[in-house]
Protein backbone atom coordinates (compact mmCIF):
# COMPACT_ATOMS: atom_id res chain seq x y z
CA UNK A 1 0.00 0.00 0.00
CA UNK A 2 1.04 4.13 -1.07
CA UNK A 3 3.32 2.89 -3.68
CA UNK A 4 2.19 4.10 -7.07
CA UNK A 5 2.46 7.32 -8.67
CA UNK A 6 2.43 10.39 -5.73
CA UNK A 7 0.16 13.33 -6.49
CA UNK A 8 0.53 16.80 -4.13
CA UNK A 9 -2.19 19.07 -4.90
CA UNK A 10 -1.06 22.37 -6.37
CA UNK A 11 -2.05 24.31 -2.68
CA UNK A 12 0.51 22.19 -0.68
CA UNK A 13 3.07 22.51 -3.64
CA UNK A 14 2.60 26.21 -2.82
CA UNK A 15 2.26 26.28 1.05
CA UNK A 16 4.46 23.46 2.29
CA UNK A 17 8.54 23.54 1.61
CA UNK A 18 9.32 20.35 -0.55
CA UNK A 19 11.82 18.95 2.24
CA UNK A 20 8.39 19.19 4.77
CA UNK A 21 6.42 17.46 1.61
CA UNK A 22 8.84 14.63 1.80
CA UNK A 23 9.30 14.37 5.35
CA UNK A 24 5.24 13.43 5.27
CA UNK A 25 5.66 10.73 2.46
CA UNK A 26 8.41 9.15 4.75
CA UNK A 27 6.54 9.18 7.41
CA UNK A 28 4.09 7.08 6.28
CA UNK A 29 6.34 4.79 4.98
CA UNK A 30 8.05 4.23 8.13
CA UNK A 31 5.06 3.21 10.03
CA UNK A 32 5.11 0.50 12.58
CA UNK A 33 1.84 -0.34 12.28
CA UNK A 34 0.29 -3.98 11.07
CA UNK A 35 -1.83 -2.41 8.75
CA UNK A 36 -1.92 1.55 7.34
CA UNK A 37 -5.39 2.92 6.42
CA UNK A 38 -6.13 4.21 3.02
CA UNK A 39 -6.47 7.47 5.05
CA UNK A 40 -3.32 9.35 6.82
CA UNK A 41 -4.05 12.48 8.59
CA UNK A 42 -0.72 15.06 9.77
CA UNK A 43 -1.48 18.38 11.67
CA UNK A 44 1.39 20.38 11.50
CA UNK A 45 1.26 23.47 13.91
CA UNK A 46 3.75 25.75 16.20
CA UNK A 47 4.49 24.93 19.31
CA UNK A 48 7.03 25.99 21.91
CA UNK A 49 9.70 23.83 24.09
CA UNK A 50 12.43 24.98 25.89
CA UNK A 51 11.74 28.66 25.09
CA UNK A 52 12.29 28.04 21.59
CA UNK A 53 9.93 27.89 18.53
CA UNK A 54 9.32 24.28 17.29
CA UNK A 55 7.77 22.78 14.29
CA UNK A 56 4.96 20.29 15.74
CA UNK A 57 3.65 17.47 13.69
CA UNK A 58 0.96 14.73 14.55
CA UNK A 59 0.17 11.92 12.23
CA UNK A 60 -2.51 9.74 12.86
CA UNK A 61 -4.82 7.23 11.49
CA UNK A 62 -8.12 5.88 12.72
CA UNK A 63 -8.53 1.85 11.79
CA UNK A 64 -6.21 0.29 13.09
CA UNK A 65 -5.58 3.44 15.49
CA UNK A 66 -2.27 5.12 15.38
CA UNK A 67 -0.89 8.17 16.43
CA UNK A 68 3.05 9.85 16.56
CA UNK A 69 4.17 13.29 17.74
CA UNK A 70 7.07 14.88 15.98
CA UNK A 71 8.87 18.33 17.30
CA UNK A 72 11.66 19.48 15.98
CA UNK A 73 13.37 23.13 14.96
CA UNK A 74 12.38 24.77 11.86
CA UNK A 75 13.00 28.33 9.85
CA UNK A 76 9.63 28.42 8.63
CA UNK A 77 6.43 27.31 10.86
CA UNK A 78 3.60 25.53 8.80
CA UNK A 79 0.05 25.41 10.20
CA UNK A 80 -1.87 23.37 7.85
CA UNK A 81 -3.63 19.77 8.34
CA UNK A 82 -3.03 17.56 5.39
CA UNK A 83 -3.98 14.15 4.08
CA UNK A 84 -3.03 11.75 2.06
CA UNK A 85 -5.05 9.11 0.55
CA UNK A 86 -4.28 5.74 -1.14
CA UNK A 87 -6.06 4.86 -4.04
CA UNK A 88 -5.51 1.68 -6.44
CA UNK A 89 -2.60 2.91 -8.40
CA UNK A 90 -1.78 6.60 -6.96
CA UNK A 91 -1.51 8.36 -3.79
CA UNK A 92 -2.42 12.06 -3.39
CA UNK A 93 -1.59 14.42 -0.41
CA UNK A 94 -3.56 16.94 0.03
CA UNK A 95 -4.68 20.35 2.39
CA UNK A 96 -7.79 19.44 4.66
Amino acid sequence: MFEGTKITSEIIKNEIPVWLQNLLWYMVEIMEVKEKAQIQVFELSHTVKDGENKQRIVHYQYQPYYYKEYIFSAKNIVNVEVVIIYYASYVVMLKM
